[in-house]
């Protein structure tokens, strides 16, 4: 019989897990051959490994959930576990991970009978965290923020 999970449960596993998976991206980071305009044997390397420790910590804590990936998902209305499904991008930013550039990191979504109900994204290099439930605040590591009230933007550089 499987236990539920509240959504401050997953919540936690989120943070916890994506800024591990950043580390571990982390021991990858710039490593790119010189000589090679884009490092694809770097960047698969990186990817299968970020992805193989987030597959294991979820199996792990929550052995029902579904990941997206290339199998059959369970497309179902469910009361059970496999409600859930996991979007997880090892590598957003794949040339600037590749090239040493800080600009990138490590995204993961939770959706709930295919409702989002959780963001989450990690910049291993600067160590930033947003993160985000449907219907609740955002946040900067433990910092509310929220969307600009300005309906207008000038994207012409200034003076």
């Amino acid at each position: 019989m499987s236990q539920s999970h509240g959504i401050k449960d997953l919540t936690e596993f989120a943070v916890d897990t994506i800024q591990m998976a950043g580390e571990a991206a982390l021991s990858y980071y710039g490593k790119g051959g010189d000589q090679v305009k884009f490092d694809m044997t770097l960047v698969t390397e990186t990817e299968l490994h970020v992805t193989r420790l987030f597959q294991q910590q979820l199996r792990k804590h929550f052995p029902e959930h579904q990941l997206f990936e290339n199998n059959p998902l369970v497309t179902d209305y469910t009361h059970d576990e496999k409600r859930y499904l996991w979007i997880f991008d090892a590598l957003d930013g794949v040339a600037n991970f590749q090239g040493g550039i800080p600009i990138w990191g490590i995204s993961l979504a939770l959706l709930e009978n295919f409702w989002p109900i959780l963001g989450a994204f990690y910049m291993p290099t600067t160590g930033d965290l947003f993160w985000a439930r449907a219907g609740h605040k955002a946040f900067w590591q433990d910092k509310e923020i929220q969307v600009s009230q300005q309906e207008h933007f000038n994207d012409e550089a200034c003076c």
